[in-house]
């Protein structure tokens, strides 16, 4: 069996996106949340930034920071075809985690909070939206992955 190549990972906040971060009086920012840090692939990192659902990243950006994540580390043409590959997977990841609020696990949840109907339709309701969006992005994540 052979050793895994970790030269593509790195640790990463997972829930990477501004919505985490806080810009300092430099201009630089520091991301401030590590709930669900961890050693991650460097396509998955480039990934969820483009696909974060609070404060999505615009597609023009991609090739600029997909070139800077890749010039950081051994094989950067390696891992730039990798995130352009990754990149339409992780927008349908997203896409369905969104969609999490129609299980039966996030019902039974907000059941025993004492949810009303009406709040549960409506939060349904914006979670459908922000899917929709998702999906709808994926023609642009496609195109921007291609254009790599």
């Amino acid at each position: 069996m052979e050793e895994e190549d970790l030269s593509s990972r790195a640790i990463s906040p997972s829930d990477f996106g501004f919505h985490n971060a806080l810009r300092g009086s430099d201009g630089r920012f520091r991301f401030i949340d590590f709930e669900y840090a961890g050693w991650d692939d460097l396509g998955r990192v480039v990934g969820d930034f483009f696909n974060q659902v609070m404060v999505p990243v615009p597609m023009k950006y991609y090739r600029r920071f997909a070139d800077e994540v890749a010039s950081l580390f051994p094989h950067p043409q390696r891992n730039r075809a990798k995130f352009d590959l990754l990149l339409p997977v992780y927008t349908m990841k997203w896409a369905t985690i969104v969609l999490n609020e129609f299980l039966p696990a996030g019902n039974s949840r907000r059941e025993f909070a004492a949810e009303t109907v009406d709040a549960a339709d409506a939060r349904k309701r914006i979670q459908l939206k922000k899917a929709r969006a998702a999906f709808a992005r994926l023609d642009g994540v496609l195109y921007a992955a291609d254009r790599g």
